[in-house]
């Protein structure tokens, strides 16, 4: 037992909690390997202070707003009866056996609320993006994701990134602990700002069994949660 009252005991090692979770056991006691870091993906995700949910890197992170500019361009492409009709379309950004990131094709299913992102058994899924037909916000996850997006998500354990026509970005990054994905927990839905940087959105929500669980809540709930 430690004399330091500062320090704590975690099976063979010592730390001071939270700040040496990434140097001693995952504080997740559910974890099959209580030592992995970053999903066992430390090419493409960062977790400095072991707290967070897993950060897409620098790379996939240009990549995947690459991907979604694509897509929204597809789907104005693609548009008919003077932009009525519109559907979805996604873009992949992979990483191939040698840890080189790229983005796959883009494509649709034709549909207007609902695209399969691409997928390729050769390489690894890093951020799945797609574009919004309109600007809308749902009604549980209080963002431009809805349910399905965020479940995708959940199941998957993949980055989720939307683009709207009015130009709003979201992203869900999920946790890297599917114990807590499966109970809506962990996640973090984030928007860009104007300057080109990803922060919580106020007030949204990934906890799909409570639509009023806004976990990005920081302090007093904002009035306007946009």
């Amino acid at each position: 037992m430690s004399e330091d009252p500062k320090l704590f005991v975690r099976r063979a090692s010592f730390g001071k909690a939270p700040d040496d979770w990434s140097f001693a056991a995952h504080p997740d006691e559910s974890e099959f390997n209580l030592f992995r870091y970053c999903g066992n993906d430390p090419i493409d995700f960062t977790d400095p202070m072991g707290l967070d949910p897993v950060v897409v890197s620098a790379e996939s992170n240009a990549l995947a707003l690459e991907g979604d500019t694509r897509d929204l361009a597809h789907m104005y492409a693609n548009s008919h009866l003077f932009g009525l009709i519109r559907y979805e379309f996604s873009t992949t950004v992979y990483r191939d056996s040698r840890g080189s990131v790229s983005l796959s094709e883009t494509r649709t299913d034709f549909h207007p609320r609902d695209v399969k992102p691409p997928e390729d058994a050769r390489k690894t899924s890093v951020v799945e993006t797609h574009n919004h037909i309109v600007y809308i916000e749902n009604s549980t996850t209080h963002s431009t994701f809805s349910r399905d997006d965020v479940q995708r998500g959940n199941q998957t354990g993949r980055t989720q990134e939307a683009i709207s026509p009015d130009g709003t970005r979201d992203r869900y990054r999920p946790s890297d602990n599917a114990i807590e994905r499966q109970a809506g927990q962990g996640g973090v839905i984030e928007r860009m700002d104007k300057n080109g940087n990803w922060s919580p959105l106020k007030g949204a929500n990934t906890n799909l069994n409570n639509p009023g669980d806004h976990r990005n809540w920081k302090g007093t709930p904002p009035t306007d949660i946009r």
